[in-house]
């Protein structure tokens, strides 16, 4: 009973001990993201800007399509991409770079 008493005594102070500290300005600033992650944001934005689709955008709601042509067999139109797929598609813009 006595060591049971002891041990909550010191539990109590080492939790009065252990404080937190309060944050810094510089704990809420998130690390520089990796140079490969720069690079697919930029390919990204390459992408978005290159695919803006002015028919199927609408205000608040932009649309990224790619616009094939017509051919034999092969109907053209608008294909839409969502955010999903421009963003594989910067990763493998990015790993394709890499290889080089």
């Amino acid at each position: 009973m006595l060591t049971l008493l002891l041990l909550l005594q010191l539990q109590a102070l080492t939790k009065v001990a252990k404080k937190k500290e309060k944050r810094t300005h510089e704990d809420d600033i998130p690390p520089n993201p990796r140079a490969e992650i720069k690079h697919q944001y930029e390919s990204l934005i390459e992408l978005k800007e290159h695919l803006h689709c002015a028919t199927h955008s609408k205000p608040g709601m932009e649309a990224y399509c790619w616009i094939e042509l017509a051919s034999d067999g092969i109907a053209g139109g608008h294909r839409e991409f969502s955010h999903r797929e421009l963003t594989l598609w910067a990763q493998h813009m990015v790993s394709e770079q890499k290889q080089m």
